[in-house]
């Protein structure tokens, strides 16, 4: 019996350590394990298939693709340290969630970005006359702390459309994290679509989820997910669900376990403050709402107060799906 014992310790050693060192591997590359486990997830296309859906949603998702067809969808983002790889990426998962639309306008802030990413963009512009590439800014701030200045890249970027759109009637503004690790899912835009049917609702956020579970609620463990344990939601920093705007750490933590069972499908959720690594909202926030270039706490708090202020209410969609990948960790991908 003891020798089976030994055995057994034996090889529940050897599996942690080979998991141990793909984690690490996959870290070291900047990338996340799941991405390494499962690279036919992250594409340009959102696997649909992988996560369940009622009849409800889709005859909603059907109701929102056809709103799409007679509207334009604004796109804006940050692209800095993005490889050629990533960028051709980015390219085809924003051509695959943008096909339904009647148009496409995709603004980009990146030329002032120090490494090779600027020729990329470039290129991409020169490949696609959707895409408009914002002129390069004195950033005085740039020595800031990260959330100022992510709070004034933004404002750079939403000005700078709201100048170019006068017109904004049958416009919505896409705003997304360029530098995400996997696809959108394009029901859940169309979903979101569907809900801002309620024209109570300003934006509606995504579900951006990561794939390590409970594991990434304990501190200083996250990214090291256990596969097949499902998803959890990953934007905490960005997220209020009913508490003051200043006191909001502890009600952030309890949305990971929360979410564990909480996906395509259920209720959107009204909160005070979130992002989840995209969104859609009607392209006048764009003037109602400025990221606070003060702050010291997640810039999209301020936004979302302002939003708020308006009369708008804020959604989180629970089918609006992305797989964050490694941008879910905050980590920064690995460029050659």
């Amino acid at each position: 019996m003891k020798h089976e014992l030994y055995v057994l310790v034996l090889v529940v050693l050897i599996v942690i350590l080979c998991y141990i060192m793909m984690v690490s591997n996959a870290r070291i590359n900047g990338r996340t394990f799941h991405e390494d486990l499962l690279p036919s997830m992250y594409v340009a296309v959102f696997p649909e298939e992988d996560f369940n859906a009622n009849e409800q949603y889709m005859n909603e998702v059907n109701e929102g693709a056809l709103l799409a067809k007679d509207e334009t969808l604004v796109v804006g983002g940050l692209a800095y340290n993005l490889t050629s790889e990533q960028i051709t990426m980015l390219e085809k998962r924003i051509n695959y969630v943008s096909e339904g639309w009647n148009n496409a306008i995709i603004y980009v802030y990146g030329l002032d970005s120090k490494d090779e990413c600027k020729q990329h963009l470039i290129d991409w512009s020169n490949r696609d006359k959707r895409v408009i590439l914002l002129p390069k800014i004195d950033r005085s701030w740039k020595k800031e702390n990260v959330f100022v200045k992510m709070s004034n890249l933004r404002n750079v970027l939403h000005n700078y459309i709201s100048l170019s759109l006068t017109n904004t009637d049958k416009h919505f503004y896409l705003t997304m994290d360029y530098d995400i690790g996997g696809p959108i899912s394009k029901d859940g835009i169309y979903h979101a679509r569907y809900l801002m049917n309620d024209q109570k609702v300003g934006v509606v956020y995504a579900n951006g989820i990561v794939s390590d579970s409970f594991i990434n609620t304990i501190p200083g463990l996250k990214g090291w997910c256990f596969p097949g344990l499902g998803y959890s939601y990953y934007d905490d920093l960005a997220l209020i669900v009913d508490a003051d705007y200043d006191d909001y750490e502890q009600e952030s933590k309890l949305w990971k376990w929360f979410h564990m069972a909480y996906g395509r499908g259920q209720q959107p959720l009204n909160v005070k403050s979130a992002y989840g690594g995209a969104g859609l909202m009607r392209l006048n926030m764009l003037k109602y709402a400025s990221f606070n270039n003060q702050t010291k706490v997640c810039e999209h708090h301020s936004f979302n107060k302002d939003i708020i202020s308006k009369g708008y209410k804020i959604l989180v969609d629970p089918s609006f799906l992305l797989l964050a990948g490694c941008q879910g960790h905050h980590l920064t991908r690995k460029v050659e």
